[in-house]
């Protein structure tokens, strides 16, 4: 069929388990006790660090994107003609109003990771694609650019487009080139533009990815991440981008015309449910990677684990690599629930642990109190981040406190009640005794704290 060619690698549909089966990444059993405890719990963050399963809400997204690439490769190289006469222009792509696509969640909770899976299911293998005596030519659906080299467009596509870094930088968009010290050219914007639309063409790319946006750090951040982004719009391909919440804030007072083009289309990936069936399969990989250091029973500690880390894997990896550290310094091999608490409390999970606490305190208040740890969209996927959610499960605790309360009260003999009565505090009693004229003695409540809470359990436990 005419084109589709171009278009397959965004054309399949996999069902759930063969997506899976495709992105996931599932390594090798870790062998640890050979070397120090330092070295051991290094090598046990790398490899639990490298661990992908998917979840309800990553497939979700790459079905999403494969949406977003396959309309835009069926309007735009849908015709083998119109595929040749674009091979022949300067600037063969059609000027498109499409919304870039906002990929946004909290650090550590996957969006990179999410690049990666998709080049995984999309580009596996060197693919080529050619019409009749025209090519062969790389068939690329889709291209990633990162700004961790710089936010100049020559670093950004020194790969695709076969640039040599060194040297390079960019000038004015005059056109003109201009030479370093050492004799090297310099490579004006517009030409690198240039040189990415015939190419990315060439190779029928439909989605760029732009990924590392948080490298723009210096001066006015907002207004420069504002200007790569429109400027990576013009090249052709649908735009993906990876943003942090800070971001988006800054972006959201932007223009108009810069809003609606940059943020009206996101994808919002929150961390995993408590419970759910996605983070209890992603600690039980966890565990399979280390059998010997982390035998507890998942089905026992994950409400405490996702209190701990908010569900976000990547404070998971650096919490239970804490905790195994802190097991071997005490002569053991596997990961108790007093190793897990001290982690949480280690200088090593300080600022991890200052960012759990404003999560759950903005759960609680439903407000923001930190930019960069919440999210300016409404929430997609109930659960972490919507307070709602988290504000009635405490109210129902609450209640059935209560419910339990009453039944025991009411199982008690009235002789039995009325001595519990007699040794509750109440308005009633405090009055009674200061009509006696005995000085009434108030009690300085010490506040209650989450160390404090984790301190009396660990005692509760000792006895």
């Amino acid at each position: 069929m005419i084109g589709r060619v171009r278009v397959a690698a965004f054309a399949e549909r996999p069902d759930d388990e063969a997506l899976d089966r495709v992105i996931a990444i599932r390594p090798d059993p870790v062998r640890l006790g050979l070397d120090t405890p330092v070295a051991d719990a290094d090598r046990l963050r790398g490899k639990l660090k490298s661990v992908f399963i998917s979840s309800f809400q990553i497939r979700r997204a790459i079905r999403r994107l494969l949406d977003h690439g396959r309309s835009h490769a069926e309007r735009t190289f849908g015709s083998d003609e119109g595929f040749v006469k674009g091979l022949y222009q300067i600037d063969p792509w059609l000027q498109s109003s499409e919304q870039a696509v906002c990929i946004t969640g909290l650090a550590g909770v996957g969006k990179s990771e999410l690049l990666y899976a998709i080049r995984r299911l999309i580009c596996n293998g060197d693919l080529e694609h050619s019409i009749g005596d025209y090519g062969p030519w790389p068939l690329k659906p889709l291209w990633n650019v990162t700004l961790k080299d710089g936010v100049g467009l020559a670093a950004m596509f020194s790969e695709h487009l076969g640039l040599e870094l060194a040297g390079h930088e960019l000038v004015d968009d005059s056109g003109m080139l201009d030479t370093n010290t050492d004799g090297n050219k310099r490579i004006p914007p517009r030409r690198v533009l240039q040189l990415a639309r015939r190419l990315s063409w060439r190779e029928a790319t439909a989605l760029l990815w732009a990924d590392e946006m948080q490298f723009i750090t210096h001066g006015n951040a907002n207004a420069k991440a504002t200007a790569v982004l429109l400027q990576l719009m013009t090249i052709g391909p649908r735009l993906v981008f990876c943003s942090n919440y800070s971001m988006l804030h800054g972006l959201m007072h932007r223009n108009q015309q810069d809003t609606q083009r940059l943020l009206a289309n996101p994808i919002i990936l929150h961390p995993d449910v408590a419970g759910s069936q996605d983070w209890c399969g992603y600690l039980a990989e966890l565990q399979r990677v280390a059998p010997a250091a982390l035998t507890f029973d998942v089905g026992v500690l994950q409400d405490m684990i996702h209190e701990l880390t908010y569900g976000i894997r990547r404070l998971v990896v650096q919490l239970l690599s804490v905790a195994y550290e802190r097991a071997r310094q005490r002569g053991r091999q596997t990961v108790k629930v007093d190793d897990i608490h001290e982690a949480y409390r280690s200088d090593s999970y300080l600022y991890a642990r200052k960012d759990i606490e404003i999560l759950q305190r903005q759960d609680i208040e439903g407000r923001m109190v930190r930019a960069d740890l919440w999210c300016p969209f409404d929430s997609e996927v109930p659960g972490a981040g919507n307070s709602e959610v988290v504000t009635l499960a405490s109210a129902v605790k609450e209640f059935e406190a209560r419910v339990e309360s009453d039944l025991l009260m009411a199982s008690l003999l009235p002789r039995q009640a009325s001595a519990v009565r007699d040794l509750s505090p109440s308005p009633r009693n405090v009055e009674g005794t200061a009509e006696l004229g005995q000085k009434v003695v108030r009690i300085r409540r010490k506040k209650t704290t989450k160390e404090s809470l984790v301190n009396a359990v660990r005692r509760f436990e000792e006895q």
